[in-house]
């Protein structure tokens, strides 16, 4: 528990993202409004939960889990 061996790649790798985009997004001038990040069908999922139709960022949250 709490450990994660030394040969385990990266998280960004481990999800599928672009190292570029995820800083992009993550610096002030990126997204803004961001209610969720994540896969585009778990994204869904969430939209329906909640009773909405967008979230805010969603082109930009594409373009990075492309």
């Amino acid at each position: 528990r709490g450990y994660i061996a030394a040969d385990t790649p990266p998280i960004l790798v481990r999800l599928g993202i672009d190292t570029d985009h995820w800083l992009q997004l993550m610096r002030p001038q990126g997204i803004h409004i961001a209610t969720v990040i994540g896969h585009s069908t778990r994204i869904e999922d969430y939209l329906k939960r909640h009773q909405q139709r967008h979230i805010a960022g969603a082109t930009q949250l594409k373009r990075l889990l492309q």
